[in-house]
């Protein structure tokens, strides 16, 4: 969405398939405007989400929230910035067998490139899932993270975001995650989050 807005809403988003243990994750990114921002809140099918949390390289913020949500294969994803940003763009990730919507761990990284964390760690049988922006219109590599989950519709108004994800049978201490853009800019946020399995 590349109206400027501090609120951003996005309907009928698919979310996967109906589970009693569905986790919806959502990556945002957003660009423009003001500096500095992080989310204050947001929704997930008119419920409130989990904020994992996010972190901000001038005007760009990156960040995760999340909600188990059991029934419903779309939902209007909602999101709320501290001040006003110039776009936004959002991925979801489907995670089923998770402990909840509140993460294991979570860290973020921000104003280098490549930029990266080994501050979050993860429990066997866990995943990870993170999100990455920056200012110019490129590509991004991952390393740490296997499956890359691209999403470039901010090409036009020169921004670019990416989400990667992967599950690990062993627990994960301090694994290094790290997102490179070919721009080699600096102007970039980086939000990392794992969640352990259900009980």
């Amino acid at each position: 969405d590349t109206a400027n807005a501090t609120t951003y809403s996005f309907a009928a988003v698919p979310i996967g398939t109906d589970s009693s243990e569905r986790n919806v994750i959502v990556t945002l990114h957003a660009n423009g405007v003001n500096s500095g921002n992080t989310i204050s809140s947001g929704t997930i099918g008119g419920s409130a989400a989990t904020v994992i949390g996010s972190i901000a390289s001038g005007v760009s913020t990156s960040g995760i929230m999340a909600l188990l949500v059991t029934s419903g294969i779309t939902a209007t994803i909602a999101v709320t910035f501290s001040g006003g940003k110039g776009r936004c763009g959002i991925a979801v990730f489907e995670m089923t067998g998770a402990s909840g919507a509140t993460a294991y761990d979570s860290a973020g990284a921000s104003a280098a490139d490549p930029v990266s964390t080994t501050a979050v760690d993860s429990p066997a049988n866990g995943g990870y899932v993170a999100v990455a922006g920056v200012t110019e219109s490129t590509t991004y590599t991952w390393t740490g993270l296997a499956n890359e989950a691209h999403d470039t519709d901010f090409i036009a108004e020169t921004a670019t975001f990416s989400s990667a994800y992967e599950n690990f049978a062993a627990a994960q201490t301090g694994p290094t995650i790290q997102a490179d853009n070919a721009a080699n800019s600096t102007v970039q946020a980086l939000f990392v989050a794992s969640w352990g399995p259900g009980a």
